[in-house]
């Protein structure tokens, strides 16, 4: 299957993961020029269109989630803005842990000129990702503006079958999203004409029609790919007087999980995981763990019907990897026993696992037995504090969190871990205990002398 549209960039950060686990060699060294050539592609000109380091997703289905209030293509309840023109901190997250992945990758693999490389992108990356920093949270921007505020109205439902005179200013300079509603449901046939000044006062005329607009249930958007310092007028052609159109300037505040992404790529600042934590007990930590949109956004709902939210186990996981790597190990385990906790009575009800979960109660909501509504057990294990890699070799340690004894059980491995220490009993019988206090230990099964 070929959409034209790169795939989502983790892949390194996932290869580079399952290497932890199977210490396999021959995998790393297979798969490194691939994704160093992946990774390569996401830095094309084409997929950074101001050229400022900052790149843009092509379509808001590689997020992995295309329900976020921002964008929502095609969503009534959504603002249905164009992805392609934002500059978002889940994308610089993901390239960022991409480039840090490869330049471990390179370091274990000997290639000292692979390894200079990636660790040029990882800082260029950094530096970016600091860009659209407002003081709380990482944001959304405007990839040509880059501003990050609020959007505003302009008009609201006139007709689309005569022109609309505005002479409206924008201050500071804006793009336009462009609702039309009406008719049927097959998309109309039209042309749309934006007039006005650019950002040095220069006039500007921006064409539009069906190509931009995805239409569904009678309504669609259009966002203008310029952006214009005052609107002039609109220009409609081909519409009856049974449509009506709506205008606004593009609403880059809205709030979403995405500005914790960063978490899960870098190593932060005290302070700035401080405020990340801060955010996200105010406006996305629910009963059954983090939900997708802040709770405060209109289109919130902790079901996602008509709106965005609930609860999905693998945007948790990036989460809980996050605090982890933030050093916050508390708050990681307080996530996932919120998500096991209700993935277990969900799972009692329904007999089976769910895409998704409510964001307050146990209810397994989406497809029923989606390979993505499976218990996040490698977060467990991190959280954990244990790897199992074979019969003979255990990586053991770090804080214990949790408040009762847990114990793994791996290729005849059985590991017990519990405040009052680490034991492990590999299969020849062998036992090394490890204090509650150790931190992460290799711990290898030493054959007899």
């Amino acid at each position: 299957q070929q959409q034209g549209l790169l795939a989502q960039p983790v892949l390194a950060r996932l290869a580079w993961g399952i290497f932890q686990y199977s210490e396999d060699d021959a995998f790393l060294a297979e798969v490194f020029p691939g994704l160093l050539r992946f990774l390569r592609r996401w830095r094309a000109a084409d997929l950074d269109r101001d050229g400022d380091g900052l790149p843009e997703w092509q379509s808001e289905v590689q997020t992995g989630y295309p329900f976020f209030p921002a964008f929502g293509r095609g969503f009534p309840w959504a603002q249905n803005a164009d992805i392609g023109t934002a500059e978002t901190p889940d994308l610089l997250a993901c390239l960022l842990s991409e480039a840090v992945s490869l330049r471990e990758m390179a370091f274990y693999l000997r290639d000292a000129e692979a390894e200079a490389e990636c660790a040029e992108y990882a800082e260029g990356y950094a530096a970016a990702l600091e860009l659209l920093w407002d003081g709380e949270r990482y944001s959304y921007r405007d990839r040509d503006t880059h501003e990050t505020g609020a959007g505003r109205v302009l008009f609201a439902d006139a007709p689309a079958d005569a022109s609309l005179f505005l002479a409206e200013p924008l201050d500071p300079p804006a793009r336009l999203l462009i609702a039309l509603h009406g008719g049927a449901e097959q998309t109309p046939r039209f042309s749309l004409t934006v007039e006005g000044l650019d950002a040095n006062g220069q006039p500007l005329r921006e064409d539009l029609g069906p190509g931009q607009i995805v239409w569904t249930h009678s309504r669609g958007t259009l966002t203008t790919q310029a952006v214009f310092s005052v609107v002039n007028a609109l220009h409609p052609v081909g519409l009856s007087r049974v449509f009506r159109m709506s205008g606004a300037t593009v609403d880059w505040s809205r709030r979403d999980i995405n500005a914790l992404l960063p978490l899960w790529a870098a190593a932060l600042p005290a302070e700035r995981v401080d405020q990340l934590l801060a955010y996200y007990q105010a406006a996305l930590r629910v009963p059954n763990g983090v939900t997708m949109v802040a709770t405060d956004d209109p289109a919130y709902r902790p079901d996602q019907r008509d709106g965005a939210g609930g609860v999905w186990p693998f945007w948790l996981t990036l989460i809980g990897e996050g605090l982890i790597e933030a050093g916050r190990f508390d708050a990681a385990a307080d996530l996932l026993l919120r998500l096991l906790k209700a993935q277990i009575q969900a799972l009692r009800t329904h007999k089976a696992f769910s895409e998704y979960l409510h964001s307050n109660e146990p209810v397994g909501l989406g497809e029923i037995g989606h390979v993505g509504g499976i218990a996040p057990l490698h977060l467990f294990l991190r959280v954990l504090g244990v790897r199992i890699v074979s019969a003979v070799k255990v990586w053991a340690g770090g804080p214990f969190v949790f408040s009762a004894p847990v114990t793994v059980r791996r290729s005849g491995v059985v590991v017990t871990r519990s405040v009052e220490g680490t034991h492990i009993t590999f299969p020849s019988g062998r036992i090394v205990v490890l204090p509650s206090n150790a931190p992460m230990t290799e711990v290898v099964d030493a054959p007899a002398s």
